[in-house]
């Protein structure tokens, strides 16, 4: 196909369009047969339009490899869909290509046109300085913390992995301490029993040697008369000496069963009575929490100190305002306890996955929240704002509202329970037992995920470990 460079070569020179049937004049200019005709009808000589040579052909012949490179081209060009013509220009309002009827038409009128060459060079040099752009807001600003988050993410795995190695060599003591408690309880059994056998033992060489020396004894006697004497006194002592029979003492032999039966089962039920092992029902979610929030390293309390920014990659299910549970509840019904302490402000509740809102856009989560435990609060929050509730604690936003408690003293520590079939929240001080408030909300829009806030830098709030109980089935 002809490239952009040559498309006016193949031009008729009078209706400025790809050549149709083109004939070849003795001056050697080329017209479309059509415009040819028209034009020396319209002139008292036969001309060439271009040169303006005198032609003496009536019939000037057809240039057959114009013609076939016109028709190669047309075959292959695209052509305008309304009017079937060459798309030979570029609208550069409308930005789209056009034919020369285009460009006369009404739809692109006072429009500015540029040859497609012109256009195409002068679009890709904007394209290549956008492109530019882009990359360079990329290298500024994306890659910067896509390489921020990949840093932290080594970070994360590093102090993970630490901790992992932490946890599990505190059971590898266990286990070691507990394995030579048992093969010494063992060895001590078996000292024990051993020394009493031993003693038996003893006892029964002393009574053998007295028997044996009774038969020298005996055998020594030649004189009847001596040994019938002392036969009756004789035989009284071998008996007194020898009991009948000599058994082995009971429980004599080690005890088996009490070392290895449910061996496992035992060390493991001492594992999780011990400080080792612990059942924490919430565990927190570090990628969740804001800025200036810090977690211990088992992940179950937390403190603030925004004097000491952690520098966390910006990441979607981070809140930008607290830090949520690493679980989130559809189903069932499930209880947590935190130690509030003497921290000085703290929200406790669950927020509920819910659709975006149009008015304020971005993804909005429900919250359901006590708020140091003397006020309610209901309301909507919409990242990436914030916070919901202002410093003063009876202010939220406007898509909320908060409600006054009426309590005796501030709790200590706080029961949340959430039963998600019944849709209801619940808050209730453990140390009195007193209840503080239900919520009564049906939880159909998504997962319910546990939330904390913290604003205190000296008094964590510590998610509280729950005991754990075994039940065992008998199926005898």
């Amino acid at each position: 196909m002809a490239s952009l460079s040559t498309q006016w070569d193949l031009t008729c020179p009078v209706c400025y369009d790809i050549f149709k049937h083109p004939l070849v004049l003795p001056c050697s200019h080329s017209v479309c047969e059509g415009c040819l005709q028209k034009w020396w009808t319209a002139k008292p000589t036969k001309r060439c339009p271009v040169c303006q040579t005198l032609c003496s052909q009536d019939k000037p012949p057809v240039n057959l490899a114009l013609k076939n490179m016109c028709e190669t081209f047309q075959h292959r060009a695209p052509l305008c869909k309304p009017h079937g013509e060459p798309l030979r220009l570029f609208c550069l309002k409308d930005k789209q290509l056009a034919c020369l009827v285009c460009r006369d038409s009404e739809k692109h009128a006072r429009h500015k046109f540029k040859p497609i060459n012109e256009a195409a060079q002068c679009l890709r040099e904007e394209l290549l300085m956008l492109v530019t752009n882009i990359m360079e807001e990329l290298e500024n600003s994306a890659k910067c913390n896509h390489d921020h988050a990949a840093k932290h993410i080594k970070e994360q795995a590093k102090r993970t992995e630490m901790e992992i190695k932490r946890e599990f060599k505190k059971i590898r003591q266990f286990l070691h301490q507990e394995e030579e408690d048992r093969i010494s309880a063992l060895r001590e059994e078996e000292r024990e029993k051993s020394r009493t056998m031993m003693e038996k033992i003893e006892w029964l060489n002393i009574e053998m040697t007295a028997l044996s020396n009774t038969i020298r004894d005996v055998e020594a006697l030649s004189d009847d008369v001596s040994f019938l004497q002392n036969y009756k006194a004789t035989v009284e002592r071998v008996q007194r000496r020898l009991p009948d029979p000599l058994p082995l003492p009971e429980n004599a032999l080690i005890d088996v069963a009490r070392h290895l039966g449910n061996l496992s089962y035992s060390i493991w039920d001492k594992l999780k009575d011990s400080d080792i092992v612990s059942y924490t029902p919430v565990i927190l979610n570090p990628n969740t929490a804001r800025q200036g929030l810090f977690l211990s390293d088992d992940l179950t309390s937390v403190y603030c100190d925004d004097t000491q920014l952690c520098n966390v990659p910006d990441v979607p299910e981070r809140f930008h305002e607290s830090v949520l549970g690493s679980k989130g509840f559809s189903s069932g019904s499930h209880s947590w306890d935190v130690e509030v302490g003497d921290n000085v402000y703290w929200e406790l509740g669950v927020l509920e996955e819910e659709e975006p809102k149009e008015a304020h856009g971005g993804p909005c989560c429900r919250s359901l929240a006590l708020i140091n435990g003397t006020y309610l609060a209901d309301y909507y929050k919409y990242s990436p704002l914030s916070s919901g509730v202002s410093e003063n604690p009876t202010e939220v936003s406007s898509s909320g509202s908060a409600t006054e408690l009426s309590v005796n003293q501030k709790p200590r520590r706080i029961r949340v329970h959430l039963d998600w079939e019944r849709g209801e929240l619940s808050f209730s001080d453990p140390d009195s037992n007193a209840h503080l408030h239900t919520f009564t909300h049906p939880f159909t829009a998504g997962r319910v995920f546990p939330y904390i806030h913290c604003d205190d830098t000296t008094h964590p709030l510590k998610v509280l470990t729950g005991k754990v109980c075994v039940s065992l089935e008998d199926h005898s």
